[in-house]
């Protein structure tokens, strides 16, 4: 556990230069909690609250929850809930799934219809190196700007640190995301 702390605070560090080439930093923090509800856990519930950019938005939340399906090679949920930004709600629908691929790789999708109108879609293709470390790609798309970028995930137990470099068509972004699982 002290050992891969080191590392992500080693990584960080050596991203830090980084910052003079991408045009805004950002932070997301994601909580996540599931719920088997089946005696075999193929059905069971979830919810994500999560802050998309507490650096720059710190006032935006989404708070979704919905049923969720599993079995030991993949998962989907299908989430219900709403943006809250400075008091105001925005009815949004959140699909994510855990596709099976063969390990060491990893196929992870997340989409999002925001008052029927703007959509979002989001896909990370992972590998798995010894030690448990985490190298990928992703593309984070909120239409009209899209992005592609490489990230490094450091997972601690229930915790995933992830370290990205999104390149868009106007101004690159650095991105720092906390993921927690509660199950």
């Amino acid at each position: 556990m002290y050992k891969r702390l080191v590392v992500a605070i080693v990584v960080a560090i050596g991203i830090l230069p980084t910052t003079t080439f991408a045009q805004s930093g950002n932070v997301r923090i994601l909580l996540h909690g599931t719920k088997t509800i089946t005696e075999n856990g193929f059905f069971g519930w979830s919810g994500w609250v999560v802050a998309p950019n507490v650096a720059n938005v710190p006032s935006k939340w989404l708070v979704v929850t919905g049923p969720r399906l599993q079995t030991d090679k993949w998962w989907s949920e299908f989430n219900f809930g709403a943006f809250v930004h400075d008091g105001e709600t925005t009815p949004t629908i959140d699909i994510r799934t855990d596709w099976p691929f063969p390990a060491p790789f990893s196929f992870w999708t997340n989409f999002q219809l925001t008052d029927f109108s703007s959509f979002y879609a989001y896909g990370e293709v992972n590998y798995t190196l010894p030690g448990g470390f985490i190298i990928g790609i992703e593309s984070e798309n909120a239409l009209p700007d899209k992005s592609v970028g490489p990230h490094l995930l450091i997972p601690f137990g229930e915790a995933v640190i992830q370290l990205i470099y999104q390149f868009h068509e106007g101004e690159d972004q650095l991105w720092f995301r906390l993921t927690v699982n509660f199950r």
